[in-house]
């Protein structure tokens, strides 16, 4: 099972708790630990997955979403800034 199944599920999960609770009023019990166990699971495979990658965790939409010449600027930038002095 890849890294983004399990986020998917976990997140289908989590909505669905949020939903039974606050607009039908239907509390699943023990849901809040269910929901704590299910955050707990996605940190660590998170963890494990970029470990196995030897990557790291990042959420950069601008890098994503520009052209390969304007990665590479950003990557040159982001290098440049983060050089020890």
């Amino acid at each position: 099972m890849s890294s983004d199944a399990v986020a998917v599920i976990g997140f289908i999960a989590l909505f669905v708790l949020m939903l039974l609770r606050y607009f039908f009023s239907i509390d699943i019990p023990d849901s809040y630990n269910f929901g704590q166990l299910l955050l707990g699971i996605l940190i660590f495979w998170g963890i494990a997955a970029t470990s196995y990658r030897g990557a790291h965790i990042t959420v950069d939409l601008v890098w994503a979403n520009a052209s390969p010449r304007w990665q590479r600027v950003i990557d040159v930038f982001a290098t440049l800034v983060t050089v020890p002095s």
